[in-house]
């Protein structure tokens, strides 16, 4: 999928992952969402490679801009996703290149991808902080599921988005 300047695939090689790594800590930790010490171990490929697609935005010119993690429907990393539903996580796209559309394309392609997987519903869950995510999310036609809101083990609330994909 391309778009602009820009273009959504598979991240590929060790560079990509780690592009993408620095992307998500700039992100998760340097806007206050997840602490540094857990940042770096769990945003690694190590950590990530075998729960499910890894999806990079790469800008002509500047490289890897953002990230999403497309879970396989049985990773362990699945925080809502039930049945026929898909999730992601991890979506982040560099400050820099945020108001570009970089962010839509990401999910739009998760979307796509687990349409062609059979999935009849897009799920995911966010931080009620996250606001820029919020908007893509209900831009995109996300809705929230409020009576599936959750807490964390250390207490934190998630917000629940759904997307139908039938």
């Amino acid at each position: 999928m391309t778009a602009s300047a820009w273009t959504i695939r598979d991240a590929s090689s060790r560079q990509d992952w780690d592009a993408a790594s620095g992307v998500l800590i700039s992100v998760y930790v340097g806007e206050g969402f997840t602490a540094p010490e857990e940042a770096s171990e769990f945003f690694s490929k190590n950590s990530l490679e075998c729960h499910g697609d890894l999806l990079v935005a790469e800008k002509q010119g500047e490289g890897i801009v953002g990230a999403v993690l497309l879970l396989n429907e049985r990773s362990q990393l699945c925080q809502v996703a039930v049945g026929e539903e898909a999730e992601f996580r991890l979506l982040a796209v560099s400050p820099r290149v945020r108001g570009e559309g970089i962010g839509s394309d990401l999910v739009r392609e998760c979307i796509s991808r687990s349409k062609s997987r059979g999935a009849g519903r897009m799920i995911l869950s966010t931080q009620p902080s996250q606001h820029a995510a919020h908007r893509v999310y209900e831009a995109l036609g996300f809705v929230r599921c409020k009576e599936r809101d959750w807490r964390t083990a250390r207490g934190s609330k998630r917000w629940v988005y759904a997307l139908e994909l039938a």
